[in-house]
């Protein structure tokens, strides 16, 4: 299976908005072309209040799901809810939180409140802290980040397509991520014995929903 890059952001991190709008732009005219894009990854974050720039986040996101592509963001690494943070804000972006090796919640992972009943639909863990990846100049580090554990949660969706329990469609509105894949995904996670004695969705937290488990095996 193929996998594009396009690049959004500078070498220091940060960038407009705009960038990462003509990236939506760019895929959203492969998918109306039939190309096939399983899956989007998007670790990457931005902080606003702001009701319009959430609305231009999110219709964005709306319109990639449509197609059965799973759109996966980081839930961001402030500690907090998601509830400013975009893309992860987005009830149609398949948001992911950090969890560590010991089966606890990423200290620094974002979390999407316990009465949030929209994002509970379409959230999930994965591993996050200290995790061996590729870094600048051909070399590798160890890194922690919502962002790290975010292509988890892309590569099952990856498998979740290739195995056949998750549809892709020419046509959008067919087969749309929110409400025919992310469930798929979401059930297999649910489905996933406790690790170590500990188990989601909130892993010991009171008022914080970081959602089950990513279970690729299932696929």
């Amino acid at each position: 299976m193929p996998i594009l890059a396009l690049k959004v952001l500078p070498k220091d991190g940060s960038g407009p908005l705009d960038a990462v709008y003509e990236a939506y732009a760019d895929v959203l005219a492969r998918l109306q072309k039939g190309e096939k894009i399983v899956s989007i990854n998007l670790s990457l974050s931005s902080i606003t209040d702001d009701a319009d720039a959430k609305k231009v986040e999110c219709d964005w996101i709306r319109k990639l799901q449509l197609y059965g592509t799973a759109v996966c963001a980081a839930a961001g690494n402030d500690g907090e809810d998601l509830k400013d943070n975009l893309p992860a804000y987005c009830t149609e972006a398949l948001t992911v939180t950090s969890m560590d090796s010991a089966d606890n919640p990423s200290y620094f992972s974002n979390f999407a409140a316990m009465n949030n009943d929209g994002k509970k639909k379409s959230l999930l863990t994965a591993p996050g802290s200290n995790i061996y990846s590729t870094y600048k100049d051909g070399g590798y580090e160890t890194l922690s980040g919502t962002s790290m554990a975010t292509p988890f949660v892309t590569g099952s969706a990856a498998a979740c397509f290739l195995s056949g329990n998750c549809k892709l469609s020419a046509q959008p509105g067919v087969t749309p991520s929110q409400t025919a894949n992310y469930p798929v995904m979401l059930a297999a996670a649910a489905g996933a014995p406790c690790n170590n004695g500990k188990c989601g969705p909130s892993w010991g937290a009171s008022n914080a929903y970081y959602g089950y488990y990513v279970n690729t095996r299932q696929f």
